[in-house]
């Protein structure tokens, strides 16, 4: 007992212990480089969501019509600036980019003249900006001012009468492109919703702070929080020594468990990608299987222990029960010959009495027996499988009362040509033993061999109850057909035979249709008689 604890226990569950710890390492970085991954995605899909933004503010900035009324608006003399007014909304209205997550359109002067056109409300009085009485004080507008091309300003929280929207900004100032040297003329700021973030970061597993497992979220360089889950922190600045940890623990997700966290930054526009999850969620599964395996191995040591005092117990005892087991189990072995013989003298019991049926039926069986129990993975010719499967054939149509018909073919050409043994025998008893179990009459099975681009083809086909799809699918996929998925043994051990003599070159398929029957073609090299053939039946 010592020497098992000591050599078998201990090693045992260090080495459990060791792999457990060393597979959870591995998971994590797995994990760890899966999320990050995510996130890069999720990252491209906002580059590619702003892109289409830019596209619009650049469409807004080359729009020469936009720019003339504009430089109508900025000059004070003209009396035609309240119908260039109405000319701009009109032109910002046409743009229709409500369904892009578009909430407004702004064009502000430079002597702080607004134009606005709200895509919710449908109006540019009752607007997103009704709160700011001068436009030109507000972020997104600074930010354009200071910023060469298109600025970003992220996500803020505006009050109305409704409650609280969420947008984020792309602004840049405008010129008129026929008259560049006089300078800016205004500035266009497109007001996104946030469900467009909200539409590429949000999943299923970050929907509700009590049952999160996984949420993403996104904030800028100087910790100000673009998007998160919980609308109550867009748009909200942190202080720059919070831990983005420190940041989940005080949103409350997550709260009570572990928490990973992956980063990735977006190079594009400096903003940070984050990812959160349970790690308690995403290893429970690992866990309970390394728990399992423990209590596993234990029971199975204390077996062992059992087994080994058992055994220790009794070896004195059991050294004359031995003796006296190996002699009877000698005495009691009955070798092929035996049944040979058995079978040869019951056949000529059968002769006498007259039952000439029988004593066919008793040659056919021994001829069979002789062929399957010899040598099952020597070659043989064509002619000696057809000749073994018109006798295995004719005793199962007796064994089902004659309720199927056969015929075998066997081309001139492929008689004396080389297969292994019992290749083609599991296909025929399937065919009859699965195929005819509800027949009673009209069966047919045809069993046909021949060669066909260096190739020597086997077809079995039946007319009886077919196959569903999901079981010819898994028959027609070499691996799990080779390791007995979903089937029998016989099938397993052909198909996996068929793969180990004949490799990539011998092939099968199998096509059926419920309550119409099952067609089988098997496809191996040609191969002629050689010294190694014949050696390996002698």
């Amino acid at each position: 007992m010592e020497i098992l604890i000591l050599g078998a226990v201990i090693p045992i569950l260090v080495f459990q212990i060791l792999s457990f710890r060393q597979n959870l390492r591995f998971t994590t970085e797995k994990i760890n480089q899966l999320m990050t991954g995510n996130l890069k995605q999720q990252a491209e899909r906002v580059d590619l969501t702003i892109d289409n933004y830019v596209g619009q503010v650049y469409q807004i900035y080359s729009d020469q019509d936009i720019s003339d009324n504009i430089n109508i608006l900025n000059d004070s003399n003209n009396p035609n600036k309240a119908a260039a007014f109405n000319h701009i909304y009109n032109r910002l209205r046409q743009y229709n980019l409500a369904k892009n997550n578009v909430r407004c359109v702004s064009i502000v002067c430079e002597d702080k003249t607004a134009i606005t056109y709200d895509y919710i409300t449908g109006s540019s009085l009752d607007t997103l900006w009704n709160g700011f009485p001068d436009m030109t004080a507000t972020e997104a507008y600074l930010n354009a001012k200071d910023t060469a091309g298109i600025a970003i300003t992220p996500t803020q929280s505006i009050t109305e009468k409704n409650g609280e929207t969420y947008v984020f900004h792309l602004s840049k100032r405008l010129y008129d492109l026929e008259n560049l040297e006089q300078g800016s003329i205004a500035t266009v700021i497109i007001s996104i919703d946030s469900k467009a973030l909200e539409n590429i970061c949000v999943s299923d597993f970050g929907a509700d702070k009590l049952t999160a497992t996984e949420i993403t979220f996104i904030m800028d360089k100087n910790h100000r929080v673009i998007f998160f889950p919980d609308n109550i922190f867009m748009g909200v600045k942190l202080k720059e020594d919070l831990d983005p940890k420190e940041f989940i623990d005080l949103s409350g997700y997550f709260r009570g468990r572990q928490v990973a966290l992956n980063e990735y930054e977006d190079i594009n526009n400096g903003w940070l990608f984050y990812s959160a999850y349970d790690r308690d969620y995403i290893f429970k599964d690992a866990k309970r299987n390394q728990i399992f395996f423990l209590i596993m191995s234990v029971v199975t040591l204390l077996i062992v222990a059992i087994l080994v005092i058992v055994l220790v117990t009794s070896i004195e005892w059991a050294v004359n029960r031995r003796k006296d087991a190996e002699i009877k189990a000698l005495e009691a072995q009955i070798n092929p010959h035996f049944l040979y013989n058995t079978l040869d003298s019951i056949n000529w019991m059968a002769i006498e009495a007259g039952q000439y049926e029988i004593s066919s039926m008793l040659r056919n069986l021994g001829v069979i027996l002789r062929y399957s129990v010899s040598k099952s993975n020597s070659q043989v010719t064509v002619r000696e499988v057809a000749d073994w499967a018109e006798k295995y054939i004719g005793l199962q149509r007796v064994r089902f009362n004659n309720s199927f018909d056969y015929e075998i073919n066997v081309a001139k050409e492929a008689e004396d040509k080389y297969i292994h043994k019992l290749i083609v025998q599991p296909f025929i008893e399937n065919a009859i033993i699965h195929g005819f179990e509800k027949t009673k009459a009209d069966g047919r099975l045809s069993v046909d061999i021949f060669i066909e681009n260096e190739n020597l083809c086997i077809i079995i086909e039946d007319n009886g109850c077919g196959m569903p799809r999901e079981t010819v699918d898994m028959y027609n996929d070499r691996k799990r057909a080779a390791d007995g998925e979903a089937m029998g043994i016989g099938l397993a051990n052909v198909f996996s035979r068929i793969l180990m003599y004949y490799q990539a070159k011998g092939s099968w398929n199998i096509v059926s249709m419920p309550g119409m029957g099952t067609a089988i073609t098997i496809r191996l090299p040609v191969r002629e008689k050689t010294d190694e053939d014949t050696n390996s039946r002698r």
